[in-house]
């Protein structure tokens, strides 16, 4: 049995892709000072929305390039999971937007009756 490489490689680079989709907002947030850092709090969530899209798109694609039934249970999963998390990040710039917009630091991300 030969191994297809180039289909491997393709595989592969989707799954740094998607890793790094769903990984570099958090190192994002962590390099920058969090939401009292160098970037307003509000800037965060947008920034997120997009990585988040960007996950969705890689899944998909991740999704319809394997014959694996295991690889394609795990690609709706964490597709659903990445739709979840965009809800949460609508409903928390949403908040945000409210109760302080871009001033909006560290106070209004720990506790929402303080915001």
């Amino acid at each position: 049995m030969k191994l297809d490489r180039t289909r491997d490689t393709a595989m592969g680079r989707r799954l740094v892709v998607l890793w790094a989709l769903i990984a570099l907002p958090f190192w994002v947030t962590v390099m920058t000072g969090g939401p009292d850092g160098l970037l307003p709090h509000a800037v965060f969530h947008p920034v997120y929305f997009v990585f988040l899209i960007g996950a969705i798109f890689v899944l998909l694609r991740l999704r319809s390039a394997t014959d694996a039934r295991v690889v394609r249970g795990a690609a709706i999963a964490l597709i659903v999971a990445q739709a979840a998390a965009i809800s949460g990040t609508v409903g928390e710039e949403i908040a945000v937007l409210q109760h302080g917009g871009l001033s909006a630091g560290r106070r209004c991300s720990r506790s929402r009756s303080t915001c």
